[in-house]
């Protein structure tokens, strides 16, 4: 919500200081509104966007997260388009200072190729090609926050069988590699990759990305395939913690990993004939 008020005054034109007398407030309650904190009523917050000059469907949609701001999870139905529970991972992953991803099946979309991502998104969603379109730019956009000056720190954890799964064809599983190597060298990324062979855990269902903050408390986003959810609950928050202390113990370090995705870049180049789509040769 504070994010969603923040850009209304940008959008306005108003410095913080500006807004404030405006609105006959304190500088500091404009910030206190700003940062999302709770217990602003939701006159506040009308009073806030009214100023503003924000429009009546913008309105609506603020007041109500307002009134969703004080549970301990957000809940958003996937929608055409670019949706609101993407803009909402946008915003959280552009002011954290620390993103752990956890993928069991695919590959992180932070570390998708544009060509994995379009033909992941292509097959996994009933979408107009100009709807795959603007997802897959989204994508790529999303992903020039991991080479922005002060970046987040990112640490992947990646199940060895994603790596295995074709997406696409020999090719696009090469490149999506070859990118996993290289993005591994960056200062600000860790990929360490959990082996096929680990013990078995309940923590490797699924996929989660936990975000933490300098100023407010860690989120936990969770995603399937009719609905996201963003927690910052301190028991959700605490359970995922857990799974990224037991994936550190059982992944393999960077170097090791760096090694095996090399190794699986090189078997998914070589020729295989006229099969063209069949999983490395690993033996």
């Amino acid at each position: 919500m504070g994010d969603e008020l923040r850009a209304q005054r940008e959008r306005a034109g108003l410095k913080g200081t500006e807004l404030a007398e405006l609105l006959g407030w304190s500088p500091g309650t404009v910030a206190h509104l700003e940062a999302g904190s709770r217990g602003t009523s939701e006159a506040q917050i009308a009073y806030y966007l009214g100023i503003c000059g924000t429009d009546p469907a913008t309105f609506r949609r603020v007041l109500d997260l307002h009134g969703e701001k004080n549970r301990d999870c957000l809940v958003r139905t996937h929608e055409p388009g670019l949706p609101d529970e993407l803009r909402t991972l946008i915003r959280h992953e552009s002011t954290a200072t620390t993103i752990y991803n956890y993928e069991s099946i695919l590959l992180p979309g932070l570390l998708q190729t544009a060509a994995y991502a379009q033909t992941l998104i292509t097959q996994s969603a009933d979408l107009r090609p100009e709807e795959v379109g603007v997802r897959v730019r989204t994508r790529m956009i999303r992903q020039q926050m991991l080479r922005r000056p002060n970046a987040p720190d990112y640490v992947f954890y990646v199940y060895e069988p994603s790596l295995r799964t074709v997406v696409g064809d020999r090719r696009v599983m090469e490149d999506q590699l070859m990118h996993l190597v290289l993005t591994a060298n960056w200062r600000n990324v860790s990929i360490r990759v959990i082996p096929h062979n680990a013990p078995v855990s309940t923590s490797l269902r699924g996929q989660f990305m936990m975000m933490d903050y300098e100023s407010h408390r860690s989120v936990t986003y969770v995603e399937n395939e009719v609905a996201s959810l963003f927690a910052d609950s301190p028991e959700i928050v605490a359970t995922h913690r857990l799974s990224l202390e037991r994936f550190d113990q059982i992944a393999l370090d960077e170097e090791e990993s760096r090694s095996l995705l090399t190794t699986l870049a090189g078997d998914y180049g070589e020729p295989r004939g006229a099969d063209d789509a069949g999983e490395p040769d690993l033996a």
